[in-house]
């Protein structure tokens, strides 16, 4: 292989070529998207933690619905169809 042969070799395929350079964008891109979604979610929760500390209300909802609380005097319906029905304890 010629001098200019290799020298083309290394910049399309060598560990800092072309092909290297095109992947390296495209995990960054991932990354950033990824890194957007997070930071989204991390706002939503500060936005529901500010809810929490101001209104108890707020909070019975998030406790009721994210982690199925209830009052011993509610009364419990359980529907056996819903995808992510509340399983009674024994």
């Amino acid at each position: 292989m010629t001098a200019n042969g290799w020298a083309q070799y290394l910049l399309w395929f060598g560990d800092q070529g072309l092909v290297r350079w095109r992947q390296t964008k495209q995990q960054l891109l991932a990354v950033r998207q990824e890194n957007r979604e997070v930071e989204e979610r991390l706002e939503r929760l500060k936005e529901e933690i500010s809810l929490l500390d101001k209104e108890t209300v707020v909070f019975e909802e998030v406790a009721r619905r994210d982690l199925g609380l209830v009052y011993p005097d509610d009364i419990l319906f359980i529907d056996k169809n819903a995808p992510q029905a509340i399983k009674p304890t024994e």
